[in-house]
């Protein structure tokens, strides 16, 4: 799998969008220009009939980094974290004081 989130410029030649839609990147359209969006509001494959607006090259300008998400029981002798809210549901018991909690942590 490609990185495309190293600040180069990369050529397209059509396809499904290579980033998170949330990804900002900087495009390059056939006969029309430059423009700078985030990549789920573009068409990422080339159109057979209009290809005048096709992107031939597109950079990523701010990476969308998906938020890690923990669930935590907390029990009076402290916290237990899982992956999923089933899990930590599953795993409660009668000592738990707060099951399920939700806790994200923001990636930089």
């Amino acid at each position: 799998m490609v990185n495309y989130n190293d600040g180069t410029i990369h050529g397209w030649n059509g396809g499904v969008c290579p980033v998170h839609p949330n990804t900002v990147v900087q495009y390059w359209i056939r006969s029309v220009g430059v423009g700078k969006e985030e990549a789920g509001e573009l068409l990422w494959d080339h159109r057979v009939m209009s290809n005048s607006v096709d992107i031939v090259a597109f950079r990523v300008v701010k990476e969308y980094k998906e938020p890690k998400i923990i669930w935590v029981n907390e029990y009076n002798s402290g916290l237990l974290a899982y992956h999923t809210k089933e899990d930590a549901e599953k795993a409660a018991g009668r000592s738990t004081i707060r099951k399920a909690v939700k806790y994200v942590e923001v990636q930089d």
